[in-house]
């Protein structure tokens, strides 16, 4: 919050009105033949600033976040935690390395505002989107039997995840399928190596997933073996630690209930 006057979010759902305010060095995904024009957009949004941390601008005036239910964006902001935590309970169990690694640490989380909270949500969720669908469009075809389904049911998350987040800024629920102008609604992957370059200003020491940055830039992008299954997990787990830490503190800084 940048002021005593500012009306935080925890405050706006205690009002009782209507507003609340997570390899092989063989390829990691394979490329797409889709590749929609909302993405250099997302991916710049992920890695970018916003104008209230800029020098010499102002940040844009604070309007109150549209909520359906009294208290509905704290219960559906806990809940997104909650599915994030569980992405990271279901991805540990499929990684061969997870009990030998170190949790990363993350930088640069925080938002000033509750409405630059959400903007940077929904900037994460749709960036994960994109990375889950490249991740799925790689799995070996060995691996689709262990690791599929799951990697396919949390995208479906964060897909749900991004509709909340974009309807809540008043924004295209899918902006990728929207801007896809080869398959009209279909959202459009991310590769790799576009997602590291978006998320590496938030990533403080990655200790035993130094991995996370050997993705591919010379060698192909066709699907692997297990080891490369292994990458794509441990990967989608930096990003997942990732979004836990971030909607931690900021719930705990808006809403402040952790």
């Amino acid at each position: 919050m940048t002021s005593m006057s500012e009306t935080t979010m925890s405050e706006q759902a205690r009002s009782g009105d209507s507003r609340d305010v997570t390899p092989s060095r063989r390829s990691f995904l394979r490329r797409s033949t889709v590749v929609g024009a909302a993405v250099p957009g997302i991916l710049a949004a992920m890695a970018g600033t916003s104008h209230a941390d800029k020098p010499g601008r102002r940040p844009p005036p604070l309007q109150p976040l549209p909520n359906l239910f009294g208290g509905e964006n704290q219960r559906i902001f806990f809940e997104i935690l909650q599915d994030e935590e569980d992405h990271i309970t279901a991805l540990s169990g499929l990684s061969d390395d997870f009990l030998t690694l170190v949790r990363p640490t993350f930088k640069n989380l925080l938002a000033a505002t509750p409405q630059q909270f959400v903007q940077m949500a929904a900037n994460i969720e749709n960036g994960g989107v994109g990375s889950y669908l490249q991740g799925l469009n790689a799995i070996s075809e060995g691996g689709h039997h262990d690791y599929f389904l799951t990697a396919a049911g949390i995208t479906a998350v964060e897909a749900q995840h991004t509709g909340f987040l974009n309807a809540l800024l008043d924004q295209p629920i899918a902006p990728s399928a929207l801007a896809n102008q080869l398959q009209p609604g279909i959202a459009t992957p991310i590769p790799p190596q576009a997602i590291v370059q978006a998320v590496s200003g938030f990533i403080d020491n990655l200790n035993g997933y130094r991995d996370f940055f050997a993705v591919p830039y010379k060698t192909d992008f066709a699907q692997g073996d297990d080891a490369n299954d292994q990458h794509i997990i441990n990967f989608s787990l930096v990003l997942e630690f990732l979004e836990v830490e971030f909607y931690r503190s900021n719930i705990q800084r808006f809403f402040n209930l952790l």
